[in-house]
């Protein structure tokens, strides 16, 4: 094919190809510009399907001007011995390809992209074009950044009748919609369920929906549930988790009515953290992956910081907390995020106190219930008769004779004390307690305090009194344990822990067995060795992000062709990574 003139377009060199067709570098002869000229396989050419799937391609892009969406030039047309569409030539990798080499850093980052890609399926819907296979695979990064959503081959025009083809189901597992996989309505809705999936795989790292096999995965979609994207990424902001899991429902009704109130939410979002234009972010980003995060990270900080003022200043301190814990997870030793963090939990200890005495006063109807919470109980001969509560007569009232004293059957309720841990041989009336409030990643563990079980941390303080204490988290696949030590002059503590993941394994059974294995992972520069037919230990960074890490494999053998494959390690478990080598002849 190179060399060859396909109508007026020159064949210069491939480029990429998939199941479907082969994407070559051209040049149009008659306008000198270089395109990219999209060829049907040969075995494909010649079947009336293939080439429907491809007119219908020319025919809803053509219809598109779009910035974020790639521009077609020509069509063959149904005639023509070659079947093939020429568009613009992109300068650039797919998402996917960026993605092996960068990844995402920050959840901020998927939200730009997202709403990038929204806006490129909110004008394709607007042209009653329904892309239908929305997926990293499909998106370009172009000059500047700009991304460009491509491959419209079984996109469905509105109105106009559906393409099906027997036996197939059109899409990619991974990112299909519950709908889809069912065989019911399709609408704009299945795009946006699908820009959840990408925008969860994004932010977490993983995607919502994982298997062994194509039959698994869609059947995880047919049930539509899925780890809440925070819990896998605690940087993961509240709205920007809302947005996702809308996104997600399994009835199209349950979702954004459009795209474009998607990509709104995703705006509002990135607005609150300063983040105005996503595009000139973006073109950072793609351009200078580590400098422009250098530079970002303080620039969040600085926002979440100023945010949660805000959100402190209408009274929503729950959302002031959650903005100022990821800032400090980006910045554990920002002091001005610690003592903004430290300042709300002394007011709420006061507000804690004034609550108890007040729900006292409730109950007991009157200023004498209150005292008897902080005057202890007389008895015996000195409380003239029966156990009961009594006020000191002051100097100048001597005469007046002492309050009768209260039946005992009328006893106050006893009101339980706040949950709290006391060191062995301590008697908490000793030390005064303490608030400890933790900002725990990964969320959901289970935590123990000096061995006391107190279930899942919910985020409210635990008050401890000052001496050394151990603390342990439990969260499979994570493991942690932590001493520490509360000094008796301290008002309150916080506690930053992040969880490490535990090791993966890759089971690695090779053919021959009698082979050499070099192995890298994404925060290896250099290779590990090691022999053919053995586990090998992955051990995860203490600061990775999500439970699941690329694992490079080069596989070589005496007489046997070299061979390269990507597993995934997961973090506590075992993943088979069968390889066999290819002899040489």
């Amino acid at each position: 094919m190179i060399g060859r003139i396909l109508s007026r377009y020159k064949i210069l060199e491939e480029v990429g190809q998939g199941g479907m067709a082969v994407v070559y570098r051209g040049l149009d002869t008659s306008l000198g510009r270089e395109v990219a000229v999209k060829v049907l396989h040969p075995h494909l050419a010649g079947q009336p399907e293939s080439r429907a799937r491809l007119e219908r391609e020319a025919q809803a892009v053509a219809k598109l001007r779009h910035e974020n969406i790639l521009e077609i030039f020509d069509y063959s047309g149904p005639d023509s011995p070659d079947s093939f569409i020429v568009t613009e030539f992109i300068h650039g990798p797919t998402l996917t390809a960026f993605l092996q080499k960068h990844p995402i850093p920050l959840p901020e980052v998927a939200a730009m992209i997202a709403s990038e890609l929204a806006h490129a399926l909110e004008h394709a819907h607007g042209l009653g074009v329904i892309h239908r296979d929305v997926k990293p695979e499909n998106v370009m990064i172009g000059a500047g950044g700009v991304l460009k959503l491509t491959d419209f081959g079984i996109a469905q025009i509105v109105d106009k009748e559906r393409m099906t083809v027997t036996g197939q189901l059109l899409g990619s597992p991974a990112y299909m919609s519950p709908e889809h996989i069912e065989g019911g309505r399709i609408d704009f809705r299945t795009d946006v369920f699908a820009v959840g999936i990408l925008t969860y795989q994004l932010a977490t790292g993983q995607l919502p929906f994982r298997g062994k096999n194509p039959h698994e995965v869609l059947k995880k979609i047919a049930d539509c549930k899925f780890v809440p994207p925070e819990q896998l990424n605690p940087l993961v902001s509240p709205a920007l988790s809302r947005t996702i899991c809308r996104a997600l429902a399994k009835s199209p009704d349950a979702r954004f009515p459009d795209i474009g109130r998607m990509r709104r939410e995703l705006c509002d979002d990135l607005a609150t953290v300063g983040v105005s234009d996503p595009r000139a972010e973006l073109a950072g980003f793609f351009t200078e992956p580590e400098s422009w995060e250098r530079a970002f990270r303080p620039r969040l900080v600085s926002a979440l910081a100023s945010a949660g003022r805000k959100a402190q200043a209408r009274g929503k301190t729950a959302s002031a907390l959650s903005m100022w814990c990821r800032a400090l997870t980006l910045a554990p030793d920002n002091s001005e995020v610690r003592a903004l963090i430290d300042a709300v939990g002394q007011r709420r200890r006061h507000l804690r106190m004034a609550g108890i005495v007040a729900a006292t006063l409730l109950v007991g109807g009157s200023v004498f219930a209150a005292v008897r919470m902080i005057i202890p109980p007389l008895a015996g001969p000195d409380a003239g008769g029966p156990a009961g509560y009594y006020l000191p007569d002051p100097p100048e009232a001597r005469s007046v004779p002492p309050l009768a004293p209260r039946p005992q059957a009328a006893t106050p309720p006893r009101i339980q004390p706040p949950r709290r841990v006391t060191p062995t041989g301590v008697h908490p009336t000793v030390q005064a307690r303490r608030d400890v409030r933790l900002n725990v990643f990964q969320k959901g563990a289970q935590i123990l305090v000096d061995g006391i079980d107190y279930g899942r941390y919910d985020g409210q303080p635990i008050q401890v009194t000052p001496g050394p204490h151990r603390l342990t988290f439990k969260l499979d696949p994570c493991c942690t344990q932590r001493d520490y030590s509360l000094a008796a002059d301290q008002t309150a503590m916080t506690q930053t822990i992040k969880l490490p993941w535990k090791s993966g394994t890759l089971d690695i059974r090779t053919s021959p067995e009698d082979t050499t294995i070099s192995y890298t992972t994404d925060r290896q520069k250099t290779p590990n060795i090691s022999a053919g037919g053995k586990s090998i230990k992955v051990p995860f960074p203490a600061d990775h992000d999500g439970n699941e890490m690329r694992v490079k494999l080069e596989v070589s053998a005496e007489g046997h062709v070299t061979r390269e494959r990507i597993c995934t390690a997961r973090a506590g478990e075992t993943v088979k990574c069968p390889v066999e080598l290819d002899r040489i002849r």
